[in-house]
């Protein structure tokens, strides 16, 4: 088992995300395609005054399988780096010089399976006390 922090895009159906040339992230993809991934949003306590044990959190994640394939045409390249452009900036129409397309790796996980869980306290309300 392994944990890579990355930044990613996602479709509706797949993630996507990039790498360098070499490394350990290629050595552990290249070794078995069958991944996890794990999102959450920013978790925030949620403290009680009186009592330590009804401290909570309030909390979102999304916990997922999949197998991941490199994208290897130049088109699907880009279009996975669009993607993850996407994500994070809100639009598309990205350019992508040549040659930071030659010292990149493009990544598809294909999803298998996913499970979202959210606290019953929400991020809304005031802390208890």
């Amino acid at each position: 088992p392994y944990l890579v922090p990355l930044c990613f895009g996602y479709d509706g159906t797949a993630l996507f995300f990039h790498t360098g040339l070499r490394g350990r992230k290629i050595e552990y993809l290249e070794g078995n395609p069958r991944v996890c991934f794990e999102f959450e949003s920013p978790s925030r306590p949620l403290p009680h005054q009186g009592l330590g044990c009804k401290w909570s959190f309030a909390y979102r994640s999304v916990i997922g399988t999949g197998t991941v394939r490199e994208l290897r045409l130049p088109e699907e390249r880009a279009s996975g780096l669009e993607r993850i452009m996407l994500q994070y900036s809100g639009r598309s129409g990205w350019e992508f010089a040549p040659n930071a397309l030659a010292l990149t790796r493009v990544w598809r996980i294909g999803i298998h399976s996913l499970t979202g869980r959210q606290s019953k306290r929400g991020w809304d309300e005031e802390p208890a006390t």
